[in-house]
């Protein structure tokens, strides 16, 4: 007669085991979840700064270039006022 609450009290423990072990799942694959994002973040900003740095090492080629042609088309002009003014001596 008293085996029926002894029976209830195992089918609770299971039930309990169950339902605790699934919340325990769903919990540990919310923190994967969270640290996968986390990991992501980080190598997207580990991505961006090379980008970063990509693009600031092609601005200074760039600048590098552009300081170069100013100087090349300074030397033309130069040269050309020089070349102009020699033929206003000549002529004049």
């Amino acid at each position: 007669m008293h085996v029926y609450p002894g029976i209830f009290a195992i089918a609770g423990l299971i039930r309990l085991c169950v339902t605790g072990s699934g919340a325990l799942s769903r919990w540990s694959q919310a923190i994967r979840d969270t640290e996968f994002l986390v990991e992501m973040r980080l190598r997207n900003y580990e991505q961006e700064e090379k980008e970063d740095e990509k693009i600031e090492k092609g601005k200074e080629r760039v600048d590098a270039n552009m300081v170069g042609m100013e100087e090349a088309v300074g030397m033309e002009e130069a040269v050309g006022m020089e070349e102009a003014v020699g033929m206003e001596e000549a002529v004049g």
